[in-house]
Order: structure tokens, then C-alpha cells, then sequence
């Protein structure tokens, strides 16, 4: 019985008629939205009143082999749209008494344990609003082939980021917190994520060729779309990477589907008496559970809410490489929208939503015929607020930090608010996309954009203080839109401070290597030759002295040469390599050997640095060189007192990762 009326829901929407003038409509955008971010393929599902109203292909899903993009055939990556799956199968738990959503998901878990770091426990519901507290951790949580994938219990019984914040109070976006949650999941239910979400997701609203497997089952991996991360013009240059690899943390991003399942999946989430979740469970799934501000968008379970041309929608993005996903419901509506590229750049989805929501979710007018979108931007009164209390500069809480992975948060580009006196207390923001936006204040420590109907809003959260220590708006995430949460940074953590701080602290070293090392060389050269008394006269006069202070000195050159050289090893054998590794995904895998030598480097650059403070000091009191070259070896050993702040600052003592 049960596997007549999943058929049955599973063929409803084929049933129904395609709406030809809106296909028309999409097809067009689709066309010319693929161009624009030069993405080789294209899927996109429509899904209204539980039908299917748009399933279009458009593009290669193979650039070689010239494979047509198929909305029915072609088998998708869809990324963190995956988070969506776990989100619906622990709600199935809960409706059914096995899992409470507040209660410590350490009584949940076999072998695995959260660990401390604030008094309250870590929930599920916290884990489903993206609010665990967790750090960042992507190096080393996939593998390149399925007998490599470790289990996921135990990966995250070894691997869990630690908790650098209190759970509950803001967001940041966490793989392993979903994958902690689809680890619930397993040791309740008593089987592999996998294995249950086919049997209680996929199989009952018809999603037949769908999966979380790895390997994913062979009729999967013939139809599986090649990613081109570089884009459509270059995708026959080798541009085209392996179309799969596989995630130790797989509930949170590793669901194989096509456009079409998605669109049964997409239809099961808006319709009345589905086969997922009882009608009042699935409403309390799209309710909001969390926000960081009354008057923003916050988070339901699993998905993100947003404001599209004034109307409440629910949107989750996913973004691999060479893959870019987008899922939409709009419930109000019985809407939903899917959409994926398999390469292009990542605002394909945003751009294709957004003209579809301009052709399906038109505002309505007023009584003069004005658009009433107009009128949302419209400001309040202002505050008492100065504007220049808000302005700084401004980081994503989603960033690790104790391990190397901070890297990129160094190099870049930060949310910089500045006040705009001119314009009644308005503050003008950029780095959030788009360019210079100009918000005006709406209500005490909230701004509204004044472009774009005001749709989009900051607030700001001040200390006991009075001091502002975080902003809060949304975060484009592949189409979606995250409710982000961003930390105001002290001066020096700003990175244009620490790129200067940096590369100073590099150039130094350089020097040494570059003039230091070979004018000594050369000056020690002309000393043996000459072998003048004079040059090594001490106050003592003793005999000895000569020897002492030729040992001290080559010491002291020895030493500055070493903490150059590991300095620079470190700095670009694994520092840089690192950026360059993260950029690309290669640490995804993990570290290079030769990395993981030169990860204990730190502790070597240290005891360099405490030793060249005793030589300087030794070198004034002994008087080795002109005052210029004593001047200058201080100068290096401030430079290894540097090395050293940094290297706490950014725990690199040995490097973590």
C-alpha cells in the first residue's frame, strides 16, 4: 500500500499540463543567464499547486561528449541543498516521539561526544538553525575515492571543529553541524544516513534516482553531470574536473539527484498531506526558529529565510566545484523554484531567480497604481544613534579559528562601514555584494537598504559597553540568502593592517638573505685574510677575546640566516601553498606530506626568535658591527618578535589543521 501511493504521489506532477507561456518566459532567462555566467548546462524546476509548471534543460551536462542537459536523466551534485534532507529526516524523528529538538545531542549520539565549552549544551535545533557555536573546518573531510571515505561517526568523533561561541546566539553556516546532525540521525534510527533517507525521503515521494551513497549505485554514476569549474569556454581546455568526490561529512553535501526528483521533493514540502511530515510538523519546519534581529530574516529548520519582491520565501544554495544549486519554496504560493549549473559563475542562480520572481511574484499596486514595493524603502525616523557608532570594518563569523584555515580571512576582502553624515544618519556599506549600498536607519541599531525596495536590512548588537560589536544581514549564498552574522574587527586584525604586518615581516627576512648574509660573508672574508687584532679589541684586552667574539658573531650570522630562511619556507612552502590549496579545494583531501613537515616549523622560528633577542643584546653590549649593522640585526630580531605574535595570534604553534 505504501509503495502504491508513493507512486502515485510520485506521478501526480506528470500529470498535470506545463505552462507553456511561463516555460517560454524561463527559457529565454535560462538562455541568457547561462551566458552571462558562462556556465556550460543548466536545469531548471518550476513546481506550482503540485504540478510541475517548467522542467527545462538547457546546455551540456558533458561539453566532450556533447550529453544534453536533461531535467529528467541527468544526474545533479546539488551540494548543501543536501542539509535540506537532513533537516526533514530529523523532523520525521521528532514528530515521531524518538528525538526532542532541545534537548543535548549528546544523548543522542553513539561514540561520538560534543565537547564543552560554554555550560549549555549544543541541540538539534541549534544544529538545524546553523547556531552550534562551531569553528570552521574544511582540510582533510573528503577523500578522493569511496575505500578512503572514513565512517561518520568516526570522523567526527575525531575530527568535530571545537566550539569557539556560545550556541544559540548567532549564526554560522557549519557542515559538520548538519553532518552532526544526519549522525543523530544514524544512531537513532539505527542505520546509515543513507540507508534511511532512502527509505523514509526518497523512496516515498518517488525519487528513484536519487542518493546519498557512496559510491553512488552505477546507473547514478553513468548519468552523473561533469562540473567545470572554469566555466563554459574553457570546459574542452581540461577545465573539466572528476565529476565526483566523496565527503566523509556526505549527509551535509553529498545528495545525487536529478532536476525532476527534486522537483517531487520540492512539491512534497508545499503540499497538504504529503508523505514527509504531518501537515502541522511541516509547518513548524518552515516557522522561524531563530534570527538575530526581529525586524531581519532569520532561520527555519534547514532553510534560510528571504524577502522576494515583498513575499516570505524559504531558499537553501549549494555551491561545489564546478557546481552551483538553488531551491526556492514559496508556501504562500505553492511555489517552488529549483535551479543548477554545472559551472559559471556563482550569481547564475540569484540573477535566474530573481527575473522569474519579477514574471511570477508580482507585488501588488496601490490605489494610485504605484507598486507598493516602492514604499518599503521608504525610512522611519532615525535613531539617536551617530552613524559614525557604526562604522568599522566588519568579518564573517564563518571562519576557523585555530587552524591554518583562517589563511584566507587574512587576505580578505572584510565589510567596511563608513557613516555618511550628509544623508540624515545613513550608512554606506560595501563588501556584501553589489558594490557601495547606502542603508538609512529605520529604528534603533537597524538600517534599511535605500535601493532594491528596502528589502534587504542590517542590524547591530552592542556590548554592555555601549560598543558595537557585530552587524547582522543577509549573506549571498548561491542564489540564497543567509541570515550572516559579522564580527567588528579590532585594528589590528583589519586586513589591510595585517597584509602590511605581513608583508613587512616576509621582506625583512629576504633582506637578510639578499644583502645581510653576502656583504658579512664578505666582510668576514676580508677579516681572514687581513687578520687585523685591532677590528676585535676588547676593554678586557684579553687574549682570548678574539676567538669569543668571531664565535659570537658567526652565532649571530648563522642564527639571522636560519630564521630568514625557515621563515621564508614556512611562508611560502605552506603559507602560501596553503591559500593557493585552499582556493582550488585540494585541502579538501588534506595535507601534502612536505606540508605536514613544515607545519611544526613555528616552533623552530620561536626558539630563533629568542635567541636572536639574547645576540642583539649581546651584539650592542660586545659592539660587533657600525651602528648601522647593530641597528639592522635589531631590526631582524624585532622582525622574528613579529613572526612570533603572529603565530600565536593565528595558532599556527605547530600549525592546526
Amino acid at each position: 500500500m505504501v509503495a502504491a501511493l508513493a507512486a502515485a504521489f510520485a506521478g501526480a506532477p506528470s500529470q498535470q499540463p506545463l505552462d507553456t507561456s511561463l516555460a517560454t518566459f524561463a527559457d529565454t532567462v535560462l538562455r541568457e543567464e547561462m551566458r552571462r555566467a558562462r556556465a556550460p548546462g543548466a536545469v531548471l524546476l518550476v513546481v506550482r499547486d503540485g504540478a510541475v509548471a517548467v522542467a527545462l534543460g538547457q546546455g551540456l551536462a558533458d561539453v566532450d561528449r556533447r550529453t544534453p542537459m536533461d531535467p529528467e536523466r541527468t544526474v545533479l551534485r546539488v551540494g548543501s541543498v543536501s542539509k535540506l534532507f537532513v533537516a526533514t529526516a530529523v523532523m520525521q524523528l521528532a514528530e515521531r516521539g524518538r528525538v526532542e529538538l532541545d534537548a543535548d545531542v549528546n544523548g543522542y549520539l553513539r561514540g561520538v561526544r560534543v565537547a564543552g565549552g560554554d555550560s549549555r549544551p549544543v541541540t538539534l535545533a541549534q544544529l538545524l538553525t546553523h547556531t552550534g557555536g562551531f569553528d570552521e573546518r574544511n582540510i582533510g573531510y573528503a577523500a578522493r575515492s569511496a575505500a578512503e571515505v572514513i565512517p561518520l561517526g568516526r570522523y567526527l568523533a575525531d575530527r568535530m571543529p571545537p566550539r569557539t561561541r556560545a550556541p544559540g546566539t548567532v549564526t554560522s553556516y557549519s557542515n559538520h553541524g548538519a553532518a552532526l546532525a544526519g549522525y543523530v540521525v544514524e544512531s537513532v534510527a539505527g542505520m546509515p544516513f543513507s540507508e534511511y533517507a532512502r527509505r523514509e525521503i526518497l523512496l516515498p515521494v518517488g525519487m528513484q534516482a536519487s542518493g546519498f551513497e557512496q559510491p553512488p549505485a552505477p546507473a547514478l554514476r553513468a548519468a552523473l553531470v561533469t562540473p567545470y569549474p572554469c566555466g563554459a569556454e574553457e570546459g574542452r581546455a581540461g577545465c573539466a574536473m572528476h565529476a565526483l568526490d566523496y565527503r566523509h561529512t556526505y549527509p551535509a553535501g553529498s545528495l545525487l539527484a536529478t532536476g525532476a526528483d527534486m522537483g517531487r521533493f520540492m512539491i512534497a514540502h508545499l503540499e497538504d498531506g504529503g508523505p514527509l511530515l504531518r501537515d502541522s510538523t511541516m509547518r513548524a519546519m518552515h516557522a522561524r526558529h531563530f534570527t538575530h534581529h526581529p525586524m531581519l530574516p532569520g532561520m527555519a529548520y534547514g532553510f534560510f529565510e528571504q524577502t522576494l519582491n515583498g513575499e516570505s520565501v524559504l531558499s537553501h544554495g549549494g555551491g561545489l566545484p564546478g557546481a552551483n544549486t538553488l531551491l526556492v519554496l514559496v508556501p504562500g504560493r505553492r511555489l517552488g523554484i529549483f535551479l543548477h549549473a554545472n559551472g559559471g559563475a556563482t550569481t547564475f542562480g540569484g540573477a535566474v531567480l530573481h527575473r522569474l520572481a519579477d514574471r511570477i511574484l508580482r507585488a501588488p499596486e496601490g490605489p494610485e497604481g504605484v507598486d507598493e514595493r516602492a514604499r518599503v524603502g521608504t525610512p522611519a525616523a532615525p535613531g539617536a544613534d551617530p552613524p559614525a557608532r557604526f562604522a568599522g570594518v566588519y568579518r564573517s563569523t564563518r571562519y576557523a579559528r585555530r587552524s591554518i584555515e583562517n589563511l584566507p580571512e587574512l587576505f580578505a576582502s572584510p565589510v567596511y562601514v563608513s557613516a555618511d553624515t550628509g544623508r540624515g544618519g545613513s550608512l554606506v556599506v560595501s563588501g556584501l555584494g553589489g558594490g557601495a549600498v547606502r542603508y538609512e536607519p529605520v529604528a534603533p541599531l537597524v538600517f534599511r537598504e535605500v535601493r532594491g525596495g528596502g528589502e534587504k536590512m542590517l542590524a547591530f548588537r552592542a556590548d554592555a559597553s555601549g560598543r558595537i560589536t557585530r552587524m547582522f544581514g543577509a549573506q549571498s549564498f548561491f542564489g540564497s540568502e543567509f541570515p550572516g552574522a559579522f564580527e567588528r574587527l579590532a585594528w589590528y586584525d583589519a586586513p589591510h593592517f595585517v597584509n602590511e604586518l605581513l608583508s613587512w615581516a616576509f621582506m625583512i627576512p629576504l633582506l637578510v638573505l639578499a644583502i645581510a648574509w653576502p656583504a658579512t660573508a664578505g666582510v668576514v672574508t676580508l677579516w681572514k685574510r687581513r687578520r687585523r687584532r685591532d677590528a676585535y679589541r676588547t676593554t678586557s684586552g684579553s687574549a682570548g677575546a678574539p676567538s669569543v667574539l668571531r664565535r659570537d658573531r658567526v652565532v649571530a650570522i648563522g642564527a639571522a640566516a636560519a630564521f630568514a630562511a625557515l621563515t621564508l619556507a614556512f611562508g611560502f612552502g605552506f603559507l602560501a601553498r596553503s591559500v593557493r590549496l585552499l582556493e582550488n579545494a585540494e585541502l579538501l583531501y588534506g595535507l601534502t606530506p612536505a606540508m605536514r613537515v613544515l607545519a611544526w616549523a613555528p616552533w623552530a622560528i620561536v626558539a630563533l626568535a629568542i635567541g636572536l633577542c639574547v645576540l642583539s643584546v649581546r651584539a650592542w653590549r660586545k659592539r660587533y658591527w657600525s651602528l648601522a649593522g647593530r641597528l639592522y640585526f635589531v631590526a631582524i630580531a624585532l622582525d622574528a618578535l613579529v613572526m612570533v605574535a603572529v603565530l600565536v595570534r593565528w595558532s599556527y604553534l605547530p600549525a592546526r589543521y
